[in-house]
């Protein structure tokens, strides 16, 4: 027995969801990277089955992408479970999706992510969290800012910025310590985007001692973001440092700190 299209299904959906069940891998990938560039959410669960039944790794990489591209909170469920999955560029490309739809459902899998054996996984599924924004992610956050691969440690650091919760600040603090100057100008953007007072000696000192101007320049934005009088001193003492970008970011800190007043 043939068969039916689905009510609501759009032909050319219709014709590349029957195509995911063909013999041929490569007809399969094809059938969900088109389902993923028409984007219609009746789709959905016909590229779910294909991301957790399908034999070829490929095809599953590519349902979970198109899944994504799609966007539509139905998909969550299906993703989370191919979190699992045996390959690691599947369970990246999973991770991505549910970033990318945003819903706050995944947070849970996605903290969980945070443990997986592979750093990709690990600092895609950090990035996630901080797309989605859910301020229950942020203990687990803390916890990645510790993680050997510095990669993991950039993208918490940045998803705790987004998420913007004071709980992180201390954290974020730590983390001004980082051996890697990348991980430390993150760190220094997110305690300015987050914006609490407690974070200004910490800064203060990031700005007169590291080693790297890029960083001290970072942290006199920051400072400059918080706009408070707590920072005068650091800002003032940065005004005669060697570097000339660290000295003018400590002016524009200290011009914004007036202005407030």
């Amino acid at each position: 027995m043939e068969e039916k299209k689905p009510v609501g299904m759009p032909d050319n959906v219709w014709e590349h969801v029957q195509n995911l069940k063909n013999e041929n891998y490569y007809v399969r990938e094809s059938a969900a990277k088109a389902l993923g560039m028409i984007g219609h959410e009746s789709a959905v669960p016909h590229l779910g089955q294909t991301l957790l039944k399908d034999k070829d790794e490929v095809v599953r990489w590519r349902a979970a992408k198109a899944l994504g591209e799609i966007g539509h909170e139905s998909a969550v469920p299906h993703l989370t479970k191919a979190l699992k999955d045996k390959n690691e560029d599947v369970r990246r490309e999973a991770v991505e999706a549910l970033g990318m739809i945003g819903h706050e459902s995944a947070v849970p899998h996605l903290t969980k992510a945070l443990k997986d054996k592979n750093g990709g996984v690990r600092w895609r599924a950090a990035k996630a969290l901080g797309m989605i924004g859910d301020k229950s992610a942020v203990p687990h956050l803390t916890k990645a800012l510790k993680d050997k691969n510095e990669d993991v440690r950039r993208e918490a650091v940045e998803a705790l910025g987004m998420i913007g919760h004071e709980s992180a600040v201390p954290h974020l603090a730590q983390t001004l310590k980082d051996k890697d100057w990348h991980v430390r100008w993150i760190a220094a953007r997110a305690l300015g985007m987050i914006g609490h007072e407690s974070a200004v000696p910490h800064l203060g000192q990031a700005l007169l001692e590291d080693e790297n101007e890029n960083v001290r320049a970072r942290a006199a934005k920051a400072l400059g973001e918080i706009k408070h009088e707590s920072a005068v001193p650091h800002l003032t003492k940065a005004l005669e440092d060697k570097s000339e970008i660290v000295r003018s970011a400590a002016a524009r800190a200290l011009d914004m700190i007036k202005r407030k007043k």
